[in-house]
């Protein structure tokens, strides 16, 4: 049977729980070279995306600020290398930026620590320590399960660093796990609720021509990997905004045909959520409020799971990813415009090369 998207979508529990009762000997060497200091992550993509779902809780659980950079800035920019435990992270081992990253750090004499689903891919050759982050394996492109078990290993990470350092105790570290746990547990009904949001409004999102995602802290990074998703599915304009900074001028593009999605932070700053969705519908109809909250209200998809806002990714990733697979798939459009291929994969590496 063919390997889809949806494939990896079924897997990720699995890979989530997994990931959560070999936590202590997938971390066991990055804690061991663990310096203490801030941490600096260097990713790329659906892996920066995850990084940016990850960062609010890690920083929560650290009590500290987590860097995410992308690799070009990096590689690039970052001079101050010297005051952060960095990782280069990329889950296909083969993105040739991650790899410049890796070489950054052993020029500048830092250990040169890279993250991977592959740890034996050309990212090895210019790394002094690879990490398995324990996605296993994932053969379609547009990565699913190695996105949110991304997100799954730095919440573990910043749980185990805690711990170590005496920043949480046991009981809430116990509790926290709890927690984790019970949210993966919801994956069939987010997995049931969504597919019946996408038969309710499939002519729409099969329709859609422009879309944007709107969502803050945790949620923009939610939003950064919707916006990704479906743009490089569905093959259409599609973009990511904070939701207040939606309000700065992306609102003023909006017309009728428009496809909004909104997501709800479940925390202080629902109410306000609320209005900008309300607001925006009223002039694109296509606006969508995804919530954890038990709501029965138009273009509302109400999961109904309790949820805190830092550990949302776990609940809304899968929303858009389905979405993302369903719309491509009832389309038809995996097949990108014949001179992408031919000319822009030829024409810039971004990707090792198979030999």
């Amino acid at each position: 049977m063919k390997e889809t998207m949806e494939t990896y979508i079924l897997q990720s529990p699995m890979a989530l729980k997994k990931q959560l009762r070999c936590r202590k000997k997938l971390l066991r060497e990055l804690l061991k070279v663990y310096d203490g200091k801030p941490l600096l992550l260097v990713a790329s993509g659906s892996s920066y995306n995850a990084c940016s779902c990850a960062r609010p809780y890690m920083e929560d659980i650290l009590k500290a600020d987590v860097k995410v950079e992308s690799p070009d800035y990096f590689v690039n920019y970052e001079n101050d290398l010297d005051k952060y435990f960095i990782v280069s992270i990329s889950q296909s081992g083969t993105s040739t930026n991650a790899i410049q990253a890796l070489d950054k750090m052993k020029k500048c004499g830092k250990m040169a620590i890279g993250i991977s689903g592959a740890i034996d891919s050309p990212m090895k050759e210019h790394a002094d320590i690879m990490i398995d982050y324990g996605v296993g394996i994932e053969k379609v492109g547009y990565v699913t399960k190695g996105m949110v078990t991304l997100v799954m290993f730095m919440d573990l990470l910043a749980l185990e660093i805690s711990l170590k350092y005496d920043k949480i105790t046991k009981a809430d570290y116990d509790s926290e796990l709890v927690k984790i746990s019970a949210l993966i547990d919801s994956y069939p009904k987010v997995y049931e609720k969504t597919n019946e949001f996408i038969t309710d409004n499939f002519k729409n999102l099969t329709s859609m021509w422009e879309c944007y995602v709107l969502g803050n802290r945790a949620c923009y990074g939610i939003a950064l990997e919707g916006a990704l998703k479906i743009g490089e599915t569905v093959m259409i304009p599609s973009f990511a905004f904070e939701s207040e900074e939606y309000l700065h001028g992306p609102n003023l593009q909006l017309d009728p045909t428009y496809s909004v999605f909104v997501l709800d932070g479940n925390d202080h700053t629902s109410e306000r959520t609320k209005a900008i969705f309300e607001a925006t519908r009223s002039v694109a109809e296509r606006t969508y409020l995804i919530t954890c909250k038990d709501e029965n209200e138009a273009n509302v998809l109400s999961l109904d799971i309790p949820c805190e806002h830092d550990l949302l990714p776990f609940v809304y990733l899968q929303v858009f990813q389905l979405i993302a697979f369903k719309v491509t798939d009832s389309l038809n459009r995996w097949q990108k415009h014949p001179v992408f291929n031919s000319e822009f994969r030829k024409s810039i590496d971004y990707k090792v090369r198979k030999k």
